[in-house]
């Protein structure tokens, strides 16, 4: 896999997706969560929430065709 160019690094007008792509990284499959959780302290204060309140929290990992992990989400 190459490493992006300088060009390709600065072109935020391209999906993350279509960057990976460029670079060599094929994507097989993928394994997502949701739940229900409380927020913590850290993530509460970046929504300008009070912590401990109820949210759903989204997690997926994301392989390539060699099954390696190539994306880690977490969402709020």
């Amino acid at each position: 896999m190459r490493r992006p160019s300088k060009k390709e690094e600065m072109d935020l007008t391209r999906s993350l997706y279509n960057h990976l792509r460029s670079a060599g990284y094929l994507f097989s499959q993928a394994t997502q969560s949701i739940e229900a959780t409380l927020l913590p302290k850290e993530v509460a204060l970046e929504l300008s929430v009070k912590p401990n309140r109820p949210a759903l929290v989204l997690e997926r990992t994301s392989y390539s065709l060699d099954n390696r992990a190539i994306e880690y989400i977490q969402s709020y």
